[in-house]
């Protein structure tokens, strides 16, 4: 939901936009709520990178519930442009535990997901 037009981009304002990219070795879950979640898995997920400051890492921890483990944050190595760099995502622990209905969205794009969500 961080990502460019999705319901939660203002978040990332003050951030500097790297680049797109791609996890591989995760899968992008989806149910009937608004937020997607990952998992290690057998697909790859496409992302979007930010360089933050250490002061913004802590508040999308807490934006994300890193605290209350509903998501994790963990350092995956990403497919940007061709190069792989270290970056860190959030990776869903207890909102699976929260919610139920998840499925795998085979091409691991949550834009593409929201925008068929918008259409029924």
């Amino acid at each position: 939901t961080l990502r460019k037009n999705q319901k939660a981009e203002h978040q990332m304002d003050s951030c500097k936009f790297i680049g797109e990219g791609v996890v591989d070795g995760m899968e992008l879950m989806t149910t009937n709520i608004w937020f997607p979640a990952s998992r290690r898995g057998n697909g790859n997920v496409k992302v979007e990178v930010y360089e933050v400051t250490d002061e913004q890492l802590e508040y999308f921890d807490r934006y994300e519930g890193v605290k209350n483990n509903f998501y994790n944050r963990e350092e995956v190595d990403i497919n940007v442009n061709g190069k792989t760099i270290k970056g860190y995502m959030y990776i869903g622990d207890k909102v699976f535990e929260m919610y139920t209905g998840w499925k795998i969205r085979e091409d691991g794009d949550y834009s593409a997901h929201m925008l068929e969500v918008k259409r029924e």
